[in-house]
């Protein structure tokens, strides 16, 4: 199990623009992103980049000549334990509460309620298993043929006057095929 060290809102600001870049980039890259929302000197950049080295959240490639950043530690990997981490201080692991404190203090509407009922619905009863899959798709497959098969025995007369034995016999393969 990967041990993750919590993260400070600035080292987080960094790593949610390195999570959208797919290829390694310099320091400078990292501060003209973020210089929309951060008046950072690149020396700071360079403090939190050194941390979240440190960390283990990101490499840092000397080899080039100048440092390379790239993320080591996935988005979703982050997000599973920081959510777990939040649910186990927070709420004491206890999602019940976690939602009731949503609702209480109206950061989750009904609709969302709605949304949390329908997955968890799906999630436990609705989600079906490979078999079940397997099966409802044979019932279908089965239903389908009989359809046909009652079609052509319903048109066989028809068949026989309209065409020779030899393609009646060849409807009667593609149906065994199929």
């Amino acid at each position: 199990m990967i041990k993750i060290k919590p993260l400070g809102n600035e080292e987080l600001e960094i790593m949610m623009d390195l999570w959208h870049i797919d290829h390694p980039v310099t320091s400078t890259y990292v501060l003209e992103k973020l210089e929309s929302r951060r008046n950072w000197a690149l020396l700071t950049l360079m403090t939190f980049l050194l941390r979240l080295c440190n960390k283990g959240y990101i490499n840092c490639d000397r080899k080039t000549g100048s440092n390379l950043y790239m993320p080591l530690i996935k988005e979703q990997v982050y997000k599973k334990k920081a959510i777990a981490r939040f649910l186990y201080k927070m709420h004491e692991n206890s999602f019940h509460s976690l939602v009731t404190s949503l609702y209480s203090n109206k950061l989750i509407n009904n609709g969302d309620l709605s949304e949390l009922k329908a997955f968890f619905w799906h999630a436990s009863k609705g989600g079906s298993t490979m078999i079940e899959q397997l099966f409802h798709n044979m019932i279908e497959v089965s239903i389908t043929i009989g359809a046909l098969v009652l079609l052509v025995l319903l048109i066989s007369p028809l068949l026989c006057k309209m065409y020779r034995a030899k393609c009646h016999y060849f409807i009667w393969f593609i149906l065994a095929v199929r």
